[in-house]
């Protein structure tokens, strides 16, 4: 980004599946290099490469940071379930109300800094206004998809992993069954997080 070099960040997925495409089975640091660069060159060339969008990094944090401590919470609830001594029921609880606070105290720290933000607050607002969709899912959305209103529907849909893909059988899927609500959102308003992405500089 300092260099000024342009960047697209694509989904895993299109990587691999342009690697099951050629047959590539091998996997070595050059074979990679190759087949990425070979990826750029022959899928990205007609969409054009946009400056990459780095976003807040301290509101991303924030948002991953809420989402180990779900899992977290969650974890001890499912302990708590099947906890039958005192002490363990007692510990389980002390627990689960320290993780319960710290939480709490990341969603305000994260819904403070949108609205700080003139631009992610309009965002926000405009998130909002959306059916089904809730300030967990803002969060969400606003802190790991910082293309959120830069790309197309169909753009953000294929960052996330959920833009339709041709099978052998003839049959089109649109990624994992497990996708987020979050990533489900993203494709669903046409505006650009989650997922995990590949990077890609030329």
């Amino acid at each position: 980004m300092e260099a000024g070099v342009p960047f697209a960040r694509v989904h895993p997925n299109e990587v691999a599946a342009f690697r099951a495409r050629r047959g590539v089975k091998a996997k070595t640091d050059r074979i990679d290099a190759r087949l990425i660069a070979d990826f750029a060159a022959l899928e990205l060339d007609g969409r054009g490469l946009k400056p990459l969008v780095e976003g807040d990094g301290v509101l991303r944090e924030l948002v991953a940071r809420r989402r180990q401590l779900v899992d977290a919470l969650h974890a001890e609830r499912c302990r708590a379930a099947l906890a039958e001594s005192r002490p363990v029921r007692d510990s389980l609880a002390a627990v689960m109300a320290a993780l319960e606070a710290a939480l709490a105290g990341l969603e305000t720290e994260i819904a403070a800094r949108i609205a700080a933000d003139p631009d992610l607050a309009a965002m926000a607002r405009r998130l909002a206004s959306l059916k089904g969709v809730g300030p967990v899912t803002i969060m969400t959305l606003i802190g790991a998809l910082p293309e959120l209103g830069r790309l197309t529907g169909k753009e953000i849909a294929s960052l996330v992993g959920l833009a339709p893909r041709t099978r052998d059988s003839g049959r089109t899927g649109a990624g994992p069954p497990q996708a987020t609500a979050a990533r489900t959102c993203a494709a669903c308003c046409s505006t650009p997080h989650a997922a995990p992405s590949a990077t890609i500089s030329r």
